[in-house]
């Protein structure tokens, strides 16, 4: 079909519609980016698809891609060599894990669902990838002390340090003969290093380096050089941390990298299967029933050893069936239109909009299914 037709069914709307019953953006896509197909046996599959994602639903309404991302971009990232974040990695974890939990709960019903458990066959459990996140990462997002032994001794030691310099400060802040001095009795942080408050009438009274002052310029803030040392060592060790977590998140980004291939697999599988499941919301929120297919002529093309069936419009019974027919985007309540060959045989269409919709309806002559 042109695209003149389409918009002339409105279909680009209905796939809005359609759009808002899917959980992420890899469904999202796929929706948008549906056309109809006259090839007889895709059309039933499809209508088998939605037809077996109804009743799934009904049997199961928490049925869901939950937790799933669209993380194809990162993953291609970690392929190139590059690192991920921390919320990237828990992305493709949660990604993999969802693609195991549908897999395993439709991989009790294939026989009764066929066509949905097809869906999910190239995805590939990556049990081990799963493990290695989550054992490196937490669920905050940040980097475990246990990912390596480096970062756990690392960590320690910044925090001795880090407690050794706030005491000392607050021992100076709290000295009765500094409190002359004192804009304030704190401890603050200036470009990341810890200073005190000085009033600037004071300055040069508490020896050290002016990071910053006050809008007034009223306070100057001074990190003393008692606490040099101790800042410096604070922040080497933090620069340490930074380097062991980025070496940390190269190593595991780069087992992501290594099974690319099949955690995007798994991302269009459920992209596929977030797709049926948005279908057959819309068909109930539309009070859709599933069209019988019937090939009444069929017209056969060779393409090399496969042969295809096309639904044809030149036959002589009517291809085209439509009983209390309506469009998807008008209230499901009037009274329906019933046609034959895509002709009208009878209709009880009382406003305007409804007459336009009919017009639609009988402007096409192929049967056909998104």
């Amino acid at each position: 079909m042109i695209s003149k037709h389409l918009n002339t069914l409105e279909l680009p709307k209905i796939l809005g519609r359609l759009s808002n019953h899917c959980a992420f953006t890899a469904s999202i896509e796929l929706a948008q980016q549906l056309t109809p197909v006259t090839n007889a046996a895709e059309v039933q599959r499809r209508l088998a698809e939605t037809s077996e994602a109804k009743e799934a639903l009904l049997k199961n309404d928490q049925l869901s891609i939950g937790g799933a991302h669209d993380v194809r971009e990162p993953v291609r990232l970690a392929a190139r060599g590059g690192v991920l974040e921390p919320k990237e990695l828990l992305d493709v974890r949660d990604t993999i894990e969802s693609g195991r939990r549908v897999q395993r709960a439709l991989s009790r019903f294939q026989a009764l669902y066929p066509n949905l458990t097809a869906i999910t066959n190239p995805i590939e459990p990556l049990g081990a990838l799963v493990t290695e996140i989550s054992r490196t990462i937490d669920d905050s997002g940040e980097v475990r002390d246990t990912a390596s032994d480096q970062l756990a001794v690392t960590r320690r030691q910044t925090r001795i340090v880090h407690d050794r310099l706030l005491q000392k400060l607050q021992r100076m802040v709290s000295d009765g003969n500094n409190t002359p001095y004192l804009q304030e009795a704190l401890v603050t942080q200036r470009g990341g290093r810890y200073v005190i408050p000085i009033k600037s009438d004071f300055k040069g009274r508490i020896p050290g380096l002016i990071h910053d002052q006050s809008a007034s310029g009223l306070t100057l803030f001074i990190e003393p050089l008692a606490t040099l040392d101790l800042n410096n060592e604070w922040r080497e060790l933090q620069l340490a941390e930074e380097r062991e977590v980025r070496r940390i998140l190269l190593a595991i980004s780069a087992r992501v990298g290594e099974h690319a291939d099949a955690v995007i697999r798994t991302v269009e599988a459920l992209a596929q299967f977030d797709l049926a499941l948005a279908k057959a919301k819309y068909s109930e929120a539309v009070r859709g029933v599933a069209a019988v297919v019937r090939t009444t002529d069929k017209e056969t093309k060779r393409q090399g050893d496969k042969e295809t069936s096309t639904l044809s419009s030149s036959s002589s019974v009517s291809p085209c069936l439509l009983v209390q027919a309506r469009h998807p985007l008008l209230n499901p309540k009037p009274s329906c239109l019933s046609m034959s060959s895509c002709r009208a045989r009878r209709a009880s269409w009382s406003s305007p909009g409804r007459t336009r919709a009919a017009r639609r309806w009988r402007s096409k002559r192929w049967a056909c299914s998104c």
